[in-house]
């Protein structure tokens, strides 16, 4: 799997985990489905393999705050940095200890207003520049992305 996303995924949740940078990529679709919230909230669940994004408020510890202008203005994509997080992450969706990036697909849960993410169905990124270069060609959106 290349780093660049297929345009057949632009509309699904998306989530990647980065195990070298210890960062959480939040993709917009999973903002716009929780209702462009201004915070969020990551819940785990160790026993399920279960990794979930919900609204959260300013008042709750827990809580993230969505910095809407940063994210508008560069991209598709929001970014947590927690070493905490993604060091307690790690073994529940890989066995290995490496330094890869992981991609999820989550699955909206209208009922509880969340997205998750079953880390069992995770994949590795690779990050080839053919495989880049290729994508971006493909589409037009995609060499903007690429070129900025």
């Amino acid at each position: 799997m290349s780093s660049s996303l297929s345009p057949r995924l632009w509309h699904l949740p998306i989530l990647t985990i980065d195990l070298k940078k210890r960062r959480l990529r939040l993709y917009k679709r999973i903002l716009r489905l929780l209702g462009d919230p201004d915070y969020i909230q990551f819940l785990v669940n160790p026993d399920k393999r279960i990794f979930a994004v919900r609204c959260g408020e300013a008042s709750e510890i827990s809580s993230q705050k969505i910095y809407w202008t940063v994210l508008n203005d560069n991209g598709q994509c929001c970014e947590f940095y927690s070493k905490y997080l993604v060091e307690r992450l790690q073994p529940l969706f890989s066995e290995r200890s490496d330094d890869r990036t992981y991609r999820i697909i989550g699955k909206y849960n209208a009922q509880r207003k969340s997205v998750v993410f079953n880390l069992r169905e995770c994949e590795p990124i690779t990050y080839e520049p053919e495989a880049i270069e290729s994508s971006c060609k493909s589409n037009l959106k995609a060499l903007e992305q690429c070129t900025n």
